[in-house]
């Protein structure tokens, strides 16, 4: 991979509560509930981006003795990180997704467009189609979870990204 361009890591969760177990749950194929991207600068600066159940889609610093202490990092090779991050600034901002609408209702493209809100595999998964790389056969961001971006092939990690070394 390109050092001399944006880097582009995808950060999955495990469960630390009663509502990431049952995300973990629900989606059966590996133990994860929470996606997130980091962009890694040339000059050596990280951004976090993610959608959060509390704030919605946020910007901020890595939290290596917080949030960011047991994810599991992988590096994607987006061809354009830069349409990815423009992607990202878009967003900032826009709510989390109410999950018990997606489990009462029937979600369509149009509906998740619509509600302006976004799940955080949702939300990781446009921003890396944004980018130019599709992770799953699936192309719609709305049937995306943490386990299905988690298995995808198209990661190389695991990784230890710097402020978990």
């Amino acid at each position: 991979m390109n050092h001399d361009k944006i880097r582009v890591l995808l950060g999955h969760d495990q469960p630390q509560d009663i509502i990431g177990r049952a995300i973990a749950r629900f989606t059966w194929l590996h133990p994860v509930c929470h996606s997130k991207a980091a962009f890694w600068f040339p000059d050596g600066r990280y951004q976090i981006w993610e959608s959060r159940r509390d704030c919605g889609v946020i910007k901020r610093d890595p939290d290596p003795e917080g949030r960011d202490r047991y994810t599991i990092w992988t590096e994607v090779d987006l061809p354009n990180p830069e349409a990815a991050l423009a992607f990202a600034y878009r967003q900032e901002g826009k709510k989390y997704d109410n999950p018990f609408w997606k489990f009462l209702f029937r979600v369509t493209e149009e509906s998740r467009k619509a509600s302006g809100r976004w799940f955080c595999s949702e939300f990781i998964f446009q921003l890396c189609a944004e980018g130019g790389l599709r992770m799953l056969r699936i192309l719609k961001a709305f049937m995306v979870s943490p386990s299905l971006l988690f298995s995808s092939p198209l990661q190389d990690g695991p990784f230890r990204p710097p402020w978990q070394m």
